[in-house]
């Protein structure tokens, strides 16, 4: 038979037992917490890092290493399936005067525009990457030459009705090449040299 005594001894240890539960569960609920919120500021960082990695930190279209891969991705695909697609090789004429006469900051600003105007009229599945400096590469998926050429002028005439400066016309050269089962290098040596054509020949015009 329990006494009183004893029975207020068991009381007092229940109460104490709960309340060391009640405590510990606080304290893995805390602990819960803060690893979520741990988690969540990992996913974040790494999806930073994992876009800062991806995507030119100017313009906010893929970088080089990223249009390249996405470039060979594409020749490996398209050989396999027997699909098509097209590149668009973009260069800003005169760009170097342009900096040199209204600064880098100005410069950077243009970039900032163009690239707005071109994924303003390229399509959803089309790719846009910033090759280098002022140079841009446009990769349309599933389109033929036709095609890419008709969206490429429009992305020239964007361009060129940008109003930046009442005394600044901003143009760009384009050089457009459908993919012949060639090898990621030879696709975009084919477009640079279209591109290349177009600026030999007058600029603010696509050439293929």
């Amino acid at each position: 038979m329990v006494d009183n005594k004893n029975l207020i001894n068991m009381e007092c240890y229940n109460t104490w037992s709960k309340q060391q539960l009640v405590k510990r569960i606080n304290e893995l609920e805390k602990l819960i917490k803060n690893l979520k919120d741990m988690e969540r500021s990992l996913i974040e960082k790494n999806k930073f890092l994992q876009e800062i990695s991806m995507y030119d930190c100017l313009t906010k279209v893929y970088n080089y290493r990223t249009i390249m891969r996405i470039i060979e991705n594409q020749t490996k695909y398209s050989k396999d399936r027997e699909e098509v697609f097209s590149i668009l090789m973009i260069d800003i004429d005169d760009f170097k005067s342009i900096n040199d006469k209204f600064g880098h900051v100005f410069g950077d600003e243009i970039l900032v525009k163009i690239c707005n105007e071109i994924n303003k009229n390229v399509r959803k599945d089309d790719y846009v990457g910033r090759y280098g400096g002022e140079e841009f590469i446009v990769i349309f998926n599933n389109t033929k030459l036709e095609e890419a050429v008709t969206i490429a002028e429009r992305i020239r005439k964007s361009i060129e009705g940008l109003e930046l400066l009442p005394y600044l016309k901003i143009t760009i050269s384009g050089g457009v090449k459908e993919y012949k089962n060639e090898s990621c290098r030879e696709i975009i040596e084919s477009a640079d040299n279209f591109l290349y054509r177009a600026k030999r020949t007058g600029k603010n015009r696509i050439c293929y």
